[in-house]
């Protein structure tokens, strides 16, 4: 995280903690890394996402690939878990996000989030990606295959 960064997260917890929303878990002994103890409006802000998320999508589950409602079913369970249960899960071994570097803007994607342009004809093979909701990405991959296109049938 950068410096600006990293304070803004700093004031962010120390908002929370003064409005009553969080408390660092064991905080008057130490404090225990990534666990919370809610205060009175943490709790009934957990309560409101929670219920917000099992209304949406279990009681109302959106629609998969095939135009079909998922089959979403819920569970409650502690995700402190041994660490056998990840390994059984594929989380330690298979677990991955394939990463995509862009030579041109030097930045790194996941690429399940990126949506492809290829073009066809003297330059086919060729693509152009931007990032999956990103309508000024997608227009820049349009103009930059126009251009080649364009370049191409000179």
């Amino acid at each position: 995280m950068t410096d600006n960064a990293q304070k803004s997260m700093e004031d962010i917890v120390s908002l929370c903690k003064r409005r009553g929303f969080v408390y660092p878990a064991s905080e008057i002994y130490g404090g225990i890394n990534g666990f919370w103890d809610y205060g009175p409006l943490g709790v009934q802000l957990k309560n409101n996402l929670r219920d917000a998320w099992w209304e949406a999508m279990v009681l109302n589950p959106p629609k998969g690939p095939d135009g079909e409602r998922l089959q979403i079913v819920g569970l409650d369970s502690s995700i402190i878990q041994n660490p056998k249960v990840w390994e059984a899960s594929g989380h330690v071994g298979g677990f991955n996000d394939p990463m995509v570097d862009c030579r041109e803007s030097k930045s790194r994607y996941r690429a399940d989030h990126l949506r492809y342009l290829g073009l066809k004809g003297e330059a086919e093979g060729r693509l152009f990606a931007f990032v999956e909701g990103s309508e000024a990405g997608r227009a820049q991959a349009l103009k930059a295959a126009r251009q080649v296109r364009q370049t191409r049938s000179r």
